[in-house]
């Protein structure tokens, strides 16, 4: 789930400054900001956890790498 966090901290960064319509960020905006973006994955990290093994990036990638998705064994 690492890197399917890593990504969308900046998705939600950019979502976020776009929706405050922020054209100028400033400490204090960062810090809030970066509470809302931790809160958000968190919640989604925990609920994700609940039905799947993996986060949807890493299976992505898995299947990318190997060429087949996580459920399947090797051969």
């Amino acid at each position: 789930m690492a890197f399917t966090n890593y990504v969308a901290q900046s998705i939600l960064g950019q979502v976020i400054i776009s929706i405050l319509g922020l054209e100028t960020v400033l400490p204090n905006d960062i810090i809030i900001i970066s509470i809302l973006i931790y809160a958000i994955q968190i919640i989604f990290s925990i609920i994700w956890f609940k039905y799947f093994k993996m986060g949807p990036l890493e299976k992505v990638w898995r299947f990318m790498t190997y060429g087949r998705s996580a459920s399947q064994s090797p051969k």
